[in-house]
């Protein structure tokens, strides 16, 4: 199973406590591999005021496919923030349950990079020196 969720307000504890419910339900899993990736402060020598995070939707059509495809594990949640974001406030999160390591830190790998390119696009930061 493998679910890419948008999101204006993201506690990670909510998704890490379903994915691990989901692994202790499977007598194979044996990994868990978790990515949170938050709002920078600084980029660029520049201070980060905040960041608007507006997802189109036929990306996102496109990226539930891609999770789909590429999850290897037992279990997939992608869950992305939507809205205006404040600096140290989490953006993504990945949460993968998978019979071994490999298989969650290959599906986490694919899936992080392709969420951050086509991420890019959605993303404006408002920044001051």
């Amino acid at each position: 199973m493998a679910r890419l969720l948008v999101v204006r307000n993201l506690d990670p504890r909510t998704f890490l406590e379903e994915i691990a419910e989901r692994c202790r339900s499977d007598p194979e899993c044996g990994s868990i591999q978790l990515y949170l990736g938050i709002v920078k402060r600084i980029r660029e020598g520049m201070h980060v005021e905040k960041l608007l995070v507006e997802p189109r939707s036929e990306d996102l059509e496109y990226l539930r496919r891609f999770v789909e495809e590429n999850c290897l594990g037992i279990d997939c949640v992608t869950v992305v923030r939507e809205g205006e974001l404040a600096p140290g406030e989490p953006l993504l999160l990945i949460a993968i349950a998978a019979r071994t390591r490999r298989e969650a830190l290959e599906s986490l790998a694919r899936i992080l990079e392709e969420m951050k390119r086509v991420m890019a696009g959605w993303k404006r930061e408002f920044v001051s020196m």
